[in-house]
């Protein structure tokens, strides 16, 4: 593949990523109350159920620590993690999410489901199949990467 075609690619799915975002973000603005885009990717980070230090946190979110702490308290303050301190080190801090934030993660997620139903509903049958084989293809090529 010439970089031409592969700059596109990449253009194409950086754009549809971001616009996305922008749209789920916009969506969900009165349920955020006041949180950012950070605050929702750190949320993302802290759902996975299992308990994480801030360090694994900014490191799988690219935030800056400094950034990181300030949302987690916010989001702390709003209730929708708390921190406890790891009965195996004392010295760590674990976040968790909390019934709250799995709540707000819930609704968050329910309505980007819609919103992407809603997209695709304008598209053809054939523009859908489309979708769907491009989509496939490059999980499955992601997917190799990652092994």
């Amino acid at each position: 593949m010439d970089r031409e075609k592969e700059y596109k690619i990449i253009t194409d799915f950086t754009v549809i990523v971001k616009l996305m975002k922008k749209k789920l973000f916009c969506m969900n603005r009165e349920n955020i109350s006041n949180l950012g885009i950070s605050s929702f990717i750190i949320l993302n980070e802290v759902e996975k159920d299992v308990p994480k230090t801030l360090k694994e946190i900014t490191e799988k979110s690219g935030l800056p620590n400094s950034t990181a702490s300030v949302i987690i308290d916010k989001l702390s303050q709003k209730g929708f993690v708390h921190r406890k301190r790891d009965i195996n080190d004392r010295r760590k801090i674990l976040i968790y999410l909390t019934e709250e934030g799995h709540r707000l993660l819930d609704d968050l997620n329910n309505k980007g489901l819609s919103y992407c139903i809603q997209i695709l509903k304008s598209a053809s049958d054939e523009e859908i199949d489309i979708i769907s084989r491009g989509l496939r293809i490059l999980r499955e090529i992601m997917e190799k990467d990652i092994v």
